[in-house]
C-alpha cells in the first residue's frame, strides 16, 4: 500500500475556488485530499489516525497565526 493512499490532505480556506483548485493538484498527483471552509468547519471533524497534512490560508479572516499553530 503506498503513503498516498492512506494519507489525507486537509484544505482549508475560505475561497471555495481556491479549495477546488488545491484538490484538483493534488489529485492529479493521486493524493486524497479533504476541503473546509473554515476552522471550526475543520476542528470539528474526527481525525482518523495516519498521516496528514494541512493546507492552511495564512490570510484567513479572524484566525491569528498563533492561533493555528498552537493546536
Amino acid at each position: 500500500m503506498r503513503l498516498a493512499d492512506t494519507s489525507t490532505v486537509f484544505i482549508i480556506d475560505d475561497d471555495l475556488s481556491v479549495r477546488i483548485s488545491i484538490q484538483g493538484l493534488l489529485k492529479s498527483v493521486g493524493l486524497r485530499s479533504e476541503l473546509f471552509a473554515g476552522t471550526q468547519e475543520f476542528l470539528a471533524r474526527q481525525v482518523a489516525d495516519g498521516p496528514r497534512c494541512l493546507v492552511l490560508d495564512a490570510r484567513f479572516p479572524g484566525l491569528a497565526a498563533s492561533t493555528s499553530s498552537a493546536s
